[in-house]
């Protein structure tokens, strides 16, 4: 059991001087390169999650960081990353957790500048600086770190729980009122960014009562050195920690391209990757195989399509192809605005949920390779083996269309357009109720969606014809992928009920900030805007488990969904195997094994002979 406690996963240009090593990459990398394709687009938040997420930015992100203090091991286990901590101890002060680190001396980033102290500290400071909000952005929460509410909200300059203690120690305490926490090691993993490019002419100094930036540290600097479309940190992060550094991104096609750190030490295990250079790219369905069969891309990741995967198999009996398979972390859903217009109404929500048959999406868009999901949750992760027998419990949303009717009744979805009693027989589509003005609404919802997006496509078409039905009308936009992710994250005026999206689950799953009611988590964090305190407070219960109590924990977690889709804020549907499909000739490829394709790659090789390990990925199957 231990050994896969925290297995659950989780939306550019360099300088002149690295200008000439993209090109030269061009002529002479053919040989040793790789090009990725995903089936979600880069949105370009490469250097953190503040201005939104998408997966494939996730796997940008893994690309180009590391040297963070804890690490998450392929046994599904964390530990000090002693690549970069050479040593760490902990101890009670004023009953406060302190986590006290030394650092390696030999950390560099990729222009050949000394990683320090510093630089861990100052990730913490800007991640939770009030700065951040007046650039749109939401801060990291560091709650949990003695003295963050005084900092984040301004009142002090000083982050008392935050001590830098040498040029490569520095220390954290971790308030004893977020303690017992089941994922207790998470809070002192940092990140190292580089200060010198975010925060030029600035330093960090510690007086002896916590850690603070000096210099000129203002919004105006952060909206030059991250927010600058043509060379900012977020989407043109250009001194970088991990075992890829950017060379270009291209903001028109969102695509990526990638060269190895020289200066890389290695992951927590010291391994590097020997894949010169890496290209990042979307790719559809339709022609995802051709590009495959064309060398326009080498590896697939995580693809989904039950047509795709089953030409992919055909494909590797001829030799042409190979396959990687294992379970998502999370699930594909809908999720509805819980603080918008007519979806506040959790009776509205109920009766979306029973339009909708998540077996036929699963099967249809699959073919065999998912299952539906009732809750919160993707058959990849660790506790869902164990709880699984219980999961049927959470189906109470069958697809049935007269109990549908029957909760919009309820609400008050009572009126024709005139006002006078609806009825089925003479409305053919259009159900109204009075709002609060005494004036009639119409049951109109207006959903969100990527284009061309086979699953959501399905999706649509079972609403449209339950909506027949109970008297509703769906209207659909296709999206990008940044501009759907604006709205869902709450950077715009919401316009949407509705959005058709996938998600998977960081290694730590920890709801409470998914559905925080506090106002500094809306947007990024609590995407669905609903504010309830009893989920939050069964989310709070989870997360202070014991670590050591795993029977508990999955008794809270059922506690949690229990709740959850008693609110339904999101329409789960489906958890699936994911393939990645890739060329015959890269070998050692194990994302079932490593998390994600971008951990993976360190480990691969091409051309070079075939290494069999063993695979740990098939916990967690229904």
């Amino acid at each position: 059991m231990m050994k896969r406690l925290l297995v659950s996963v989780m939306c550019i240009v360099l300088v002149s001087s690295a200008l000439g090593t993209a090109a030269f990459a061009e002529d002479t990398a053919e040989d040793n390169s790789l090009i990725v394709g995903s089936v979600t687009q880069l949105s370009g938040n490469f250097f953190t999650a503040m201005w939104g997420n998408n997966t494939a930015d996730i796997d940008v992100r893994q690309l180009l960081n590391d040297y963070q203090t804890i690490a998450w091991t392929s046994d599904g286990l964390y530990t000090v990353n002693t690549t970069a901590v050479s040593d760490v101890t902990t101890r009670l002060v004023n009953n406060n957790r302190r986590y006290t680190f030394t650092l390696y001396d030999d950390l560099y980033y990729c222009d050949g500048s000394n990683i320090t102290a510093k630089d861990y500290v100052f990730s913490i400071l800007l991640e939770s600086c009030p700065q951040i909000a007046q650039l749109g952005g939401e801060n990291v929460s560091m709650g949990h770190l003695v003295g963050y509410d005084a900092f984040a909200s301004g009142e002090s300059e000083v982050f008392s729980g935050v001590r830098l203690l040498g040029d490569y120690m520095f220390s954290l305490d971790v308030s004893s009122e977020y303690l017992p926490y089941f994922y207790e090691m998470a809070f002192a993993n940092v990140t190292p960014y580089p200060m010198a490019v975010i925060a030029p002419g600035c330093d960090i100094a510690d007086d002896g009562n916590g850690a603070y930036i000096t210099g000129d540290f203002t919004a105006e600097l952060l909206e030059d050195t991250i927010m600058d479309p043509a060379d900012g940190y977020l989407s043109h992060p250009s001194v970088t920690s991990g075992a890829y550094m950017l060379t270009e991104y291209d903001t028109e096609e969102h695509v990526a391209k990638f060269q190895i750190n020289p200066y890389y030490k290695g992951n927590y295990e010291g391994q590097k990757p020997t894949i010169e250079y890496l290209t990042f790219k979307q790719v559809w369905n339709e022609t995802m195989l051709d590009e495959l069969a064309n060398n326009t891309v080498g590896l697939i990741n995580k693809v989904s399509s039950g047509d795709v995967i089953y030409n992919a198999g055909d494909m590797e009996l001829e030799g042409t192809a190979k396959t990687v398979t294992y379970w998502r972390t999370g699930l594909a859903f809908i999720s509805f605005s819980c603080e918008l217009g007519i979806t506040q109404s959790v009776k509205l929500r109920q009766a979306i949920a029973h339009c909708i048959d998540e077996e036929v999406i699963a099967n249809e868009f699959s073919e065999g390779n998912a299952v539906p999901v009732y809750g919160f949750y993707g058959y990849g992760q660790w506790f869902v083996a164990d709880v699984q027998d219980l999961l049927t419990e959470l189906n109470i949303y069958l697809p049935d269309t007269a109990a549908a009717i029957a909760l919009l009744e309820e609400d008050g979805w009572v009126y024709n357009a005139d006002g006078e009693t609806y009825t089925q027989e003479t409305e053919a589509a259009q159900r109204y109720r009075m709002n609060e003005d005494g004036e009639l609404e119409p049951l109109v919802l207006k959903m969100a969606m990527t284009a061309d997006n086979q699953a959501g496509k399905i999706a649509v078409r079972l609403l449209e014809e339950s909506f027949a039905v109970i008297g509703a009308t769906l209207e659909v936009d296709e999206l990008s992928m940044s501009e759907l992710l604006t709205h869902y994250y709450r950077q715009t005026d919401r316009e949407y009920n509705m959005f058709f999206l996938a998600t998977n689950f960081p290694y730590i799953y920890d709801p409470y900030y998914y559905f925080n009611t506090a106002d500094e988590y809306q947007g990024v964090m609590n995407t669905s805007g609903l504010r309830d305190e009893e989920l939050q407070e069964l989310a709070v219960q989870l997360r202070e488990t014991a670590s050591t109590e795993i029977d508990t924990y999955e008794e809270n977690w059922m506690d949690f969904q229990r709740r959850f889709i008693e609110l339904e804020p999101i329409i789960p549907l489906y958890s699936n195997v994911y393939y990645d499909i890739m060329s015959p000739d890269l070998n050692n490829y194990y994302a079932n094994n490593y998390w994600s394709w971008s951990v993976a790659i360190l480990y691969a090789t091409i051309g070079d002979e075939e290494v069999a390990i063993e695979n740990e990925a098939t916990e967690g199957t229904p």
